[in-house]
């Protein structure tokens, strides 16, 4: 006989295991999805934060040509006008030779000031051309300083020779 009882045990038992057997297959399935979808939004992240570092490399080779260009056109324009002060020297001292006496001695004293001044401009020039970002922007000042004091020094040295005023 059939232990009515002790089927519906295995029947039930056997319910439980496939109703188990079926959620571990959804759960297993749900899990497989949010992986996917982990690893989906991952590639996507590293996709844009390569994009990102492409746009900054780009950015960064604009501004280092761009600041090249400035820097080119600020040593051009440093040559340019370091040799219109150096022709003039030229000139003074020429004409400082000719000096006798005590104006000699105020010829001199002007020349040497010209001279020192010339030094510490040829020194700016030389940062300029090995200095880079914030180090070159303090260079470049210096020299403007440097050269305008220089140019003065020229005025005085012209003045002494000439005995006129610099023009």
């Amino acid at each position: 006989m059939i232990d009515f009882k002790r089927t519906l045990r295995i029947a039930t038992v056997g319910a439980c295991l496939f109703g188990a057997n079926a959620c571990n297959k959804n759960d297993q399935a749900a899990a497989e999805k949010a992986q996917q979808d982990a690893e989906q939004k991952a590639r996507d992240a590293q996709q844009e934060a390569n994009e990102k570092i492409a746009d900054a490399k780009q950015d960064a080779q604009k501004a280092a040509g761009e600041a090249a260009t400035a820097r080119a056109d600020v040593q051009a324009s440093v040559k340019k006008d370091v040799d219109a002060v150096d022709r003039k020297i030229s000139y003074l001292k020429e004409r400082a030779a000719t000096a006798k006496g005590t104006a000699q001695k105020n010829v001199a004293a002007a020349q040497g000031e010209v001279e020192t001044r010339r030094s510490a401009v040829q020194a700016d020039i030389g940062k300029l051309e090995s200095e880079t970002g914030s180090a070159w922007e303090s260079a470049k000042a210096s020299f403007d300083r440097n050269l305008t004091a220089l140019k003065a020094a020229v005025d005085s040295f012209e003045t002494t020779v000439t005995n006129k005023p610099a023009k």
